[in-house]
């Protein structure tokens, strides 16, 4: 089996093509008491590496090495969530137009037509709470709804929303499960606290992936340095929250770049490995565990291999 390599700009002109004899994930075993993993591959070029086998991949709970269990590498179909902040601090006048809900919506359905078609799909909205505009969904049908995403003058309840989103995303219909949020990463109203949300991710098998518009404050009066170090805040929330789940936070300032990002989250999440392991049941209930995991390529794999970057969930809370 030859080693795949797929760069970004010519993804779908190449076939997928991948191991046979580890293709497939049981719908009866996938979630049979495994801790569960979406792990990114990718070379020094940022070019997602598919096509090494599960014994490539060195799973470590803590210091101790766990075997893998399951393991996938097919296009899978998945769960997404897709929210976006309608709040006043997205329509700051200095905003960025990629923060506006009507290319934000062009920029969802741009990504409906790249992803698996087989993925299922809600869509929800904040401002001070959470409303959900579409209900669990296949691309198809969520493109043909007439959408309206309402700009509010309002204050965020970021928190109080992502918590809403990871909770519908509990009885999604696939195991392998994502959250699209398209945010600044500010929150003014949320009745749950940061921490609290950092450690329900933790506890879950959800990416997270973070657009985040990039507002520049050129003004020199004291509330454009006030607002700029808001920003930088929320900057760091987001790379946070992805950073615990695998995921990424992007930062587009004109359409364009907003475009090429919807299309990376979609080349990305078809172009991922799947990985279980039995975590151990003696211990300490809801102890964090951190999972680390190596990737060694066999010696036949091109030299460019030797340095790759893994990107996963950090851990998991043992049960």
């Amino acid at each position: 089996m030859g080693f795949l390599r797929f760069s970004f700009a010519v993804l779908f002109l190449v076939p997928l093509t991948l191991p046979n004899s580890q293709t497939t994930l049981s719908a009866q075993t996938r979630d049979a008491g495994l801790t569960m993993m979406t792990v990114t591959l990718t070379d020094r070029r940022g070019n997602y590496v598919m096509g090494l086998t599960s014994d490539a991949f060195k799973v470590t709970d803590e210091s101790r090495v766990v075997p893998v269990k399951l393991f996938g590498v097919i296009d899978e179909p998945m769960s997404i969530g897709i929210l976006v902040d309608t709040s006043s601090s997205m329509q700051q006048p200095e905003a960025k137009e990629v923060a506006r809900p009507k290319p934000i919506g062009e920029a969802v359905v741009r990504f409906l037509e790249l992803a698996n078609t087989e993925n299922e799909y809600f869509l929800m909205a904040f401002d001070e709470s959470p409303r959900v505009l579409v209900d669990w969904n296949k691309a198809k049908e969520l493109s043909n709804q007439k959408i309206t995403m309402t700009e509010a003058k309002k204050m965020t309840a970021l928190y109080d929303s992502c918590f809403a989103a990871i909770e519908k995303l509990k009885d999604a219909h696939r195991a392998k499960r994502a959250l699209i949020l398209f945010s600044d990463g500010l929150d003014s109203t949320s009745k749950r606290r940061y921490l609290e949300l950092r450690r329900l991710l933790r506890g879950t098998d959800v990416v997270l992936y973070a657009i985040a518009p990039r507002i520049s404050y050129n003004r020199s009066d004291i509330l454009a340095l006030f607002g700029s170090a808001l920003n930088r805040e929320g900057q760091e929330v987001l790379v946070e929250l992805a950073q615990i789940t695998g995921g990424a936070v992007f930062y587009p300032e004109n359409k364009e770049q907003l475009n090429r990002v919807v299309d990376q989250i979609a080349i990305e999440t078809r172009h991922q490995y799947r990985i279980g392991f039995q975590a151990g049941t003696a211990g300490v209930a809801d102890k964090w565990h951190r999972i680390r995991v190596k990737v060694e390529p066999p010696l036949a794999a091109p030299s460019e291999f030797r340095k790759l970057t893994v990107r996963t969930r950090q851990g998991f809370y043992s049960q």
